[in-house]
């Protein structure tokens, strides 16, 4: 099930009619405890002794100089500078539109993939869709979505694996974006297949890599020659799905085995992208950066963590947090800063924000039973209860109330929370999964 909310008159139940769920008690999913930061405004209650409202305001733009055309201009392909800044009071959720067409584990995706305006082409004017992969582990089919409505517009008509979550981009220049999926079955060899924009096969990778359950394919220009590449795993594609770079397989995979989401970042400041594994990290041709095999595999982040200029990795695997320095250099191995949560219950993605408005990144990350925000050093900020002991789930950040201060965004297997900087549950809405 996808749900989208939109502005709505009740930060604590966004369907009307339907019960969003109390604030929890005594080790219930919401209860918080553990909070080491509390300067600040939480957003708890407004001045009228009422839940906040969550929303963003409109911001102010110049028009006197409008968009010469729906295109995209040069240097838009790029992140800009832009900033929006939320009124007081204004988160007020509700449901705008919900599809309840199949099971979805994989993270929905946005891009605009239809001539909504039936202007001839796909552009800045067309409603952007929601692109979600539906089905079951053994198969699965990518179906776009109206984003303004949820209604279907098309469904794809090759079945793809519905563990991995897809990439979208335009890998052969042609200014409209293809996406590229993985093809396989569980507990075995994934090869990368890519759509153009209506669905139609461009091409299926002969290269292919071992998974077991999990994972996320990306697109980035490795080598800064203006044409991007796929990757997967440990292997590196070109836009025509020739394989250009495969390295070594991580080891001492646990728990339920292999479920590689790699990264691509810039780790020695050389203009080009290293392929970042988490235990290891190669150069785009293959050469190896560091191979450290008593760091157990799992899911890397890339964050400057220390304030230096240089990145560290954030290894989130089976022992617990592991950070390294950008040369591999081991800064943290298997810390378990929250708690209560074991061996296994780190294994799942963070999400790397600066939460508190210092200009130094945190990380907030599940360990099953708790869902937290830690800062640099080890030190969480705060915990809250979840329920999350089977999924692998990730969560996001947005300062929705405009304070200078990040709200932390979590699905469990039964809610989905906003938190507000304390760790106090903003929102609770009724999820199953």
């Amino acid at each position: 099930m996808i749900v989208v909310l939109g502005c709505g008159e009740s930060a604590t139940d966004p369907f009307a009619g339907g019960g969003a769920g109390s604030q929890g008690t005594e080790g219930q999913p919401g209860d918080t405890s553990g909070v080491a930061d509390t300067t600040g405004s939480s957003g708890a209650i407004d001045d009228s002794g009422g839940p906040p409202k969550l929303d963003i305001a409109i911001p102010d733009f110049d028009t006197s100089n409008p968009m010469p055309s729906c295109t995209v201009q040069d240097g838009m392909d790029a992140f800009g500078d832009c900033e929006a800044e939320a009124p007081p009071d204004s988160f007020d959720p509700e449901v705008q539109w919900s599809w309840n067409g199949g099971s979805v584990i994989v993270t929905p995706l946005v891009a605009n993939l239809t001539d909504d305006d039936a202007s001839g082409g796909i552009d800045l004017c067309d409603t952007p869709d929601v692109i979600v992969v539906a089905g079951n582990a053994l198969a699965a089919e990518i179906v776009v979505l109206d984003g303004a409505t949820g209604a279907e517009h098309l469904t794809f008509a090759t079945a793809v694996s519905g563990q991995v979550t897809p990439a979208i981009g335009d890998i052969d220049g042609d200014g409209l974006p293809e996406v590229v999926a993985a093809v396989g079955p569980p507990l075995g060899s994934l090869s990368v297949i890519a759509f153009e924009h209506d669905g139609t096969v461009k091409w299926q990778s002969a290269a292919v890599w071992p998974q077991d359950q999990g994972g996320a394919l990306g697109i980035a220009d490795f080598d800064n020659d203006g044409a991007p590449e796929i990757y997967a795993d440990g292997f590196i594609l070109d836009a025509n799905g020739g394989l250009v770079t495969m390295v070594p397989a991580q080891t001492g995979w646990q728990l339920a085995g292999r479920s590689s989401v790699t990264v691509a970042a810039d780790l020695d400041d050389d203009d080009d992208l290293e392929l970042v594994l988490g235990q290891a990290a190669y150069h785009h041709d293959g050469t190896e950066i560091w191979n450290d095999e008593t760091v157990q595999p799992g899911y890397p982040s890339i964050a400057n963590l220390d304030g230096d200029d240089d990145p560290e990795i954030l290894i989130n695997n089976p022992g617990g947090i592991t950070i390294l320095e950008h040369d591999g250099t081991v800064k943290y191995k298997d810390e378990r800063p929250v708690a209560g949560a074991g061996p296994g219950a780190w294994f799942r993605p963070a999400t790397v924000h600066d939460f508190d408005g210092d200009d130094v990144s945190e990380f907030a990350v599940s360990s099953a039973s708790r869902y937290s925000v830690i800062g640099h050093d080890l030190v969480p900020h705060w915990s809250a209860d979840v329920q999350d002991g089977s999924g692998w789930a990730s969560g996001t950040a947005f300062d929705f109330l405009g304070d200078g201060l990040a709200e932390a965004m979590y699905a469990d297997e039964v809610q989905l929370f906003v938190f507000s900087d304390v760790g106090m549950p903003l929102l609770q809405v009724p999820r199953s999964s």
